[in-house]
């Protein structure tokens, strides 16, 4: 033997070892393929169910309604994953909360419609874990585990999965996936459903968002149409003219924003002491409660409606006001009565109903007070322009009276004071010389006082005629009609040694008759109240859609507080041996000028002359 193989020889293996080397390595070969069959199904698992989470993403991607969002999502966990249960538990911070929102099954659906919730305070809850810490909550088997809360309507549960829903930093909710064998879920499953939370957090954010979106869209658009109802309500009452149209056009306007079944106005009278009330619109008989009630036996009632609107439910109201009884009668479940304040003073109150209770909120409230403040200022305003015209039609009726008394007096007395005067004259003329001096100076003082009294009848006369006479309304030459006047007062002008100046007249819309007297009269005044030689000055301006007049003298002028008395009939700042005169020439004026529409006034100074103005209308 060679020495080669010598020291070769000792390291040849027998056949037994050789044999039993095989066998390990085959059998380390079947381990290792084992490993790498399970290791393929577990990642063909993870795949598919990686393939199935996207799909169910997918699908929910699309969705942005919350409520259709999570019905979605526990239907198809439910059926992609074969599972025996899956819920989900949205967080409710403001009541600290996990709150059941969507379910699969009738169970589900059970539990969403009790509002299914536990309290974040919940010691024993594996979601109240996983909201808690913030990560998945895996239990093989419920039955040892001793935060397992159990639910009667869900009794084979053996092994449960709670997986938070986080979207950066915030926790929106849980999602809770169950199945009825133990040892069901795996770190595979964690693995999945901790990247679908991921995708369903996503989801729920954006519907949020949606959410949020569209109630801001919603708030505006009603916003908007709250402005445009308002405006149109202002502009309606603006339109209407009793105070009952304006409460009832009001009121019709406001259903476009606050539905109601039934409306009213409560009308409150506190010199009759009655509470007049009447329907406006709605779905009860118009004379459900139409009628009068007695202030003083709603006192309870004033007291509630004087600290603020009353809004609730009808059977949480005393029974005995009036009119509730009667809505009661009828079906009405809540109200909403709120007071109508003017001038610090409730005037009455808007009364709103509906046969639902719970029916109107702060929304509610806030809209109808926004129309009530100045709807209270508008009908009393009515209320007032009411009085006001009821006043003037009493007046006018008054005047008309008075306007046709004096006018059948001075009519009546014509005749009369014509024979005394007739015949007092034959005696001046007759026995003049041949009496006493008495005598004489007697007849003079009957003379004198039975022509002035002639004279304040035709005054008398021509004053109430303008308040009988239909206006003859016609183009009218101002030029025309100063030349007229000017010649009709030619003497007095002569006698004066008066210097008149004038513009430009123009030609408007007037009755001439009137202008006439109107001229004629101011510049008579003019004439009269002069110390020295008259200086005239007639002036004519247009300003937009009427003419100015101006009439200004050299004369005596008057005290700027009498600028307005010396308009009223029979009023006098001198006494008749001083200035003659009726003390009926400028209450003729200013009667001829608002009969015109115009107005007339005085701007003067003692012994700086006066001036008169008055405007007329361009076209009548």
């Amino acid at each position: 033997m060679s020495k080669l193989e010598e020291s070769t020889t000792p390291q040849q293996e027998t056949a037994p070892d050789k044999t039993a080397a095989l066998r390990s390595r085959i059998q380390q070969l079947e381990a290792e393929l084992a490993s790498y069959k399970e290791s393929g199904a577990q990642i063909s698992r993870f795949a598919n169910q990686l393939r199935t989470a996207a799909d169910v993403s997918k699908q929910l991607s699309s969705i942005l309604d919350l409520e259709q969002l999570l019905k979605k999502v526990v239907a198809l966990l439910k059926e992609r994953f074969r599972l025996y249960h899956v819920h989900v538990y949205l967080l409710d911070e403001s009541q600290k909360v996990l709150r059941m929102v969507a379910g699969s099954g009738g169970v589900g659906e059970l539990l969403r419609v009790r509002q299914h919730a536990i309290s974040l305070d919940t010691v024993h809850s594996l979601v109240v874990r996983a909201a808690r810490e913030g990560y998945i909550i895996l239990v093989d088997d419920v039955s040892r585990e001793p935060d397992f809360l159990p639910n009667p309507l869900l009794p084979d549960t053996r092994c449960e999965m709670a997986v938070p829903l986080i979207t950066g930093n915030r926790v929106l909710g849980v999602l809770d996936v169950q199945d009825d064998r133990s040892h069901r879920f795996d770190q595979l499953d964690v693995a999945t459903f901790s990247t679908f939370s991921g995708h369903i957090a996503a989801a729920i954010q954006n519907a949020y968002l949606f959410e949020e979106q569209r109630r801001a869209e919603t708030a505006v658009r009603r916003y908007a149409e709250r402005l445009q109802s308002l405006h149109e309500i202002d502009q309606a009452i603006l339109t209407a003219e009793s105070p009952d149209n304006i409460a009832r056009t009001a009121i019709q306007r406001l259903k476009e924003i606050v539905p109601y079944h039934r409306a009213s106005f409560s009308s409150f009278d506190y010199q009759s002491g009655i509470i007049h009330i009447f329907s406006v619109t709605g779905s009860l008989e118009p004379d459900a409660i139409d009628g009068d009630y007695s202030l003083a036996e709603s006192q309870e009632i004033l007291e509630l409606v004087r600290q603020g609107p009353i809004v609730g439910n009808l059977a949480d109201l005393p029974s005995n006001l009036p009119p509730l009884p009667a809505l009661a009668d009828y079906g009405v479940k809540s109200v909403l009565i709120y007071p109508l304040v003017a001038y610090k003073e409730i005037i009455g109150t808007l009364n709103f109903s509906r046969s639902t209770p719970d029916s109107f909120d702060e929304h509610d409230v806030q809209v109808v007070g926004e129309v009530a403040a100045p709807l209270a200022i508008a009908i009393e305003q009515a209320r007032l322009y009411e009085q006001v015209k009821q006043h003037a039609q009493t007046l006018e009726e008054q005047n008309t009276e008075l306007a046709q008394f004096a006018y059948v007096a001075s009519h009546d007395l014509q005749e009369p004071l014509r024979i005394v005067i007739s015949y007092v004259q034959l005696l001046e003329r007759r026995y003049a010389g041949k009496l006493d001096e008495d005598a004489d100076l007697f007849i003079h003082y009957i003379v004198d006082g039975a022509l002035r009294m002639k004279n304040l009848i035709n005054g008398l006369l021509d004053y109430s005629r303008l308040g009988r006479q239909n206006q003859s309304l016609a183009p009218t030459d101002c030029e025309a009609v100063l030349q007229q006047v000017l010649s009709n007062l030619h003497l007095t002008i002569q006698e004066t040694n008066a210097i008149i100046h004038h513009d430009p007249l123009p030609t408007l819309m007037a009755d001439s008759m009137q202008l006439t007297q109107l001229w004629q009269n101011l510049l008579s005044n003019a004439l009269k109240f002069s110390e020295t030689q008259p200086e005239i000055y007639i002036g004519a301006k247009r300003e937009n859609q009427h003419w100015l007049f101006w009439v200004k003298d050299n004369g005596i002028g008057l005290e700027v507080e009498y600028g307005e008395r010396i308009f009223a009939i029979f009023q006098r700042l001198h006494t008749l041996e001083e200035y003659p005169g009726t003390g009926i020439g400028l209450a003729i004026c200013r009667k001829i000028v608002e009969r015109h529409n115009g107005r007339i006034w005085v701007e003067s100074e003692p012994g700086a002359g006066a001036t008169f103005y008055f405007t007329l209308p361009v076209k009548g």
